[in-house]
């Protein structure tokens, strides 16, 4: 199963190997994702000390270059808990801090704001919490930070408030409207793509090829270059893609995709059990070698995040 110790093994593996490439092209956006999902792995498998100099990786991007986006907002959540671990209430409230700040960009770039943050430390959460630590702390710096926190985070609480109940309303009509008009199995081929250049007779028989490929679920592999696909159906491999191109209506990718991402959803609303599942391990599931790269296809297929989908079909 997806959530066997292979799994989580391979995809430690995935992303650490991705870290030295990510690395030599200062690609630090990527690789603050890949550390947050090493640091994920290792704290949901209880090896917090393990996990930990990988969160600090991801909070050192962040004060140099203040890079963020909604998920990795869990990264200070659990850098609180560690700390909350240890009794040390100043560097909890440090980054209580550095987490409202992280809310305060994301609420600023707004476009990249996911519909549904799922947060450990909501609001009334994170004033209590901030409350206490200052009322418990012996020196006056201590309170002088506290009380800086409070402020800090209720000046634009009411405006974050309004435009999540926003943001939440468009998802809910994003995912009535997907409900309503859910894709057909079968695509025409647009009058827009030129008709596939080849012998009548192999266009039928790659068909009859994609068909089985679709009902066998051999889309589900994962690293599925069209090359190999067509070296597969004994044919070349632009032959292949002009086929796919007419009659499918879209890009090879696109079409891998779309297959997996409708593959997905029937299995969401069919099993109860994968609702729960991480999304790495849907990823994985659905024949993708990435997390980003599932849930940005699911939700270019759907128009919501993943989770709130999931949410939804409950």
């Amino acid at each position: 199963m997806i959530t066997s110790e292979n799994h989580i093994k391979n995809g430690l593996t995935k992303l650490k190997s991705s870290i030295p490439e990510l690395i030599k092209q200062k690609d630090l956006a990527n690789l603050s994702v890949a550390y947050f999902y090493i640091a994920s792995i290792y704290w949901d498998t209880g090896k917090r000390e393990l996990a930990f100099p990988y969160l600090l990786k991801v909070d050192q991007i962040f004060s140099d270059k203040k890079y963020i986006r909604p998920d990795l907002r869990k990264n200070y959540e659990m850098i609180i808990d560690y700390y909350k671990g240890k009794s040390d209430n100043n560097s909890v409230l440090l980054y209580m801090t550095k987490l409202l700040e992280a809310d305060k960009i994301i609420e600023t770039n707004s476009k990249y704001l996911s519909t549904k943050i799922t947060k450990g430390y909501d609001t009334v959460k994170l004033i209590d919490e901030t409350k206490k630590i200052k009322d418990e702390a012996k020196n006056e710096k201590a309170m002088k930070i506290g009380l800086f926190v409070i402020v800090l985070f209720l000046l634009p609480v009411s405006i974050y408030l309004l435009y999540k109940n926003r943001k939440l309303t468009n998802s809910k009509q994003h995912f009535e409207l997907f409900k309503k008009n859910k894709p057909k199995e079968d695509i025409q081929g647009s009058s827009k793509i030129q008709r596939p250049n080849i012998p009548e007779e192999l266009e039928k028989e790659l068909l009859t090829k994609l068909a089985k490929f679709e009902n066998n679920l051999g889309f589900l592999k994962k690293d599925l270059k069209i090359e190999k696909l067509a070296a597969g159906f004994k044919t070349n491999y632009k032959y292949l893609s002009q086929i796919i191109n007419f009659h499918k209506g879209l890009s090879y990718p696109d079409y891998i995709n779309d297959l997996r991402i409708s593959y997905i959803i029937k299995k969401l609303e069919e099993d109860p059990k994968l609702r729960k599942y991480s999304n790495n391990a849907l990823a994985g599931e659905a024949g993708f070698s990435s997390t980003p790269s599932f849930t940005n296809a699911f939700k270019n297929k759907t128009g919501v995040p993943i989770n709130f989908f999931i949410e939804q079909i409950k």
